[in-house]
């Protein structure tokens, strides 16, 4: 890879919807004895042909208590059917400027291995070390 490629493994972000998306259904289907949560959206192709969507679970996340100003604003633990190593999510909430110049909230999300209690307290140690309160005259 290049220096000038942007390496997108393990990290996404999610916008809101485009303005024909509408959810329409939620529920559960089987598929080979395997259950999965699905929701439904409704909307159109680029060639605005109508076209209904359905979108499996993934994962849920829950406000982070972190008094780290660069921690996530979200984490969770993705659903065990996805079996991968990555399985922790972290979200941060934010804005971007739409074509109308109105400011818009999105989310930034990595995915990364579980954090162990042992690397939550280094990373905190970490982060309030490289503050310097010391007042240079």
């Amino acid at each position: 890879m290049s220096d000038k490629e942007y390496d997108s493994e393990n990290s996404g972000a999610v916008f809101p919807p485009f303005a024909d998306q509408k959810y329409i259904l939620q529920g559960e289907i089987d598929i080979e004895k395997s259950k999965h949560k699905v929701v439904v959206v409704k909307g159109k192709t680029k060639q605005g042909v109508d076209i209904i969507k359905f979108y499996t679970e993934l994962c849920a996340i829950f406000p982070n208590q972190s008094t780290n100003q660069n921690a996530p604003d979200y984490t969770g633990k993705l659903n065990d059917s996805w079996n991968v190593k990555n399985n922790r999510i972290a979200a941060w909430v934010k804005e971007y400027g739409d074509p109308s110049g109105q400011d818009k909230k999105y989310m930034s999300l990595q995915f990364s291995e579980p954090q162990t209690k042992e690397t939550l307290d280094n990373t905190e140690k970490t982060s309030n070390d490289s503050i310097d309160d010391e007042i240079p005259f």
